[in-house]
């Protein structure tokens, strides 16, 4: 994501977007291997580290730092501290923790999800989960369009759109979670609201990167980028946990309904990007 934005000024937010649209189709990949029939578990891992290693060929051949890259500095624990008294970089880091609440909750169990509701065939169910993840490419690319269509205004204006764009899409990402539970026992109605949350779901998390990087002092983006994606993904370690741990005591319909906690805090705190001066 640093790397990205040192290439953009304009149009960082699409840039950024299909990025992690890339991200998503490789999250939905596995699936769709499955969703073939008859590769075993084992075979799906090993050819994800195939791919990753080839990743990491095209990253040391091809990739590097755009012409707006700030030098890169030593470590300094005070980053941390100046990132933390940033005002608007502690709302777009509640709002991104907010989201990927939900988001890996909602990649790591709708497979289970769709089977346990259907009671179809596994390729069938698996084909559903692909698609309900892969479609997500199409929410990226739109937040990012959308995101960047003030790009020109001042800094104020262009992050209270971005901050419009996270909005937008977790209020439809909170009301598909309890959409889904309503409509849990009927499996098509079920599919059908997981295309759209597929695609809500992931289409704001490229603008909380965006924001970081245009919210945080040059000095420390990269500490800051980076802080926001391991505060993320540590937090998507409880929560997968946590849904499972709901399903399995009050059930399916519940563990969907609790996953909307999420996006209504990230709705609380992006709101707060809206206006020039925000709350604390």
């Amino acid at each position: 994501m640093k790397i990205i934005a040192g290439w953009f000024q304009k149009g960082r937010g699409l840039a950024l977007g299909i990025m992690i649209g890339a991200l998503t189709l490789g999250s939905a990949l596995p699936h769709g291997v499955n969703s073939i029939g008859g590769i075993p578990w084992k075979s799906v891992v090993l050819a994800g580290s195939v791919f990753a290693l080839l990743a990491a060929v095209i990253v040391a051949l091809a990739v590097r730092e755009g012409p707006y890259a700030m030098p890169q500095s030593r470590f300094d624990l005070s980053q941390v501290w100046e990132i933390a008294r940033n005002k608007r970089l502690r709302l777009a880091n509640l709002g991104y923790l907010g989201h990927m609440w939900e988001l890996y909750a909602m990649w790591g169990w709708i497979a289970v999800i769709l089977g346990a509701s259907s009671g179809w065939p596994l390729l069938k169910y698996e084909a559903w989960t692909a698609a309900a993840i892969g479609i997500g490419l199409i929410g990226c690319v739109w937040a990012g369009a959308a995101s960047d269509r003030l790009q020109h205004s001042a800094d104020s204006v262009r992050i209270a759109q971005r901050a419009r764009v996270t909005i937008v899409a977790m209020m439809v990402s909170a009301t598909c979670c309890v959409a889904a539970a309503l409509v849990f026992h009927r499996p098509v109605l079920l599919v059908t609201v997981a295309m759209v949350w597929g695609i809500a779901v992931i289409a704001d998390s490229a603008q909380f990167s965006a924001i970081i990087s245009e919210v945080a002092e040059k000095s420390y983006i990269g500490t800051a980028l980076t802080l926001q994606t391991a505060l993320g993904f540590l937090l998507t370690a409880g929560a997968i946990r946590y849904i499972a741990a709901i399903a399995t005591r009050f059930g399916w319909q519940w563990a969907l309904a609790s996953m909307a906690v999420g996006p209504l805090l990230g709705v609380w705190a992006m709101s707060g990007l809206l206006s020039k001066n925000p709350r604390v």
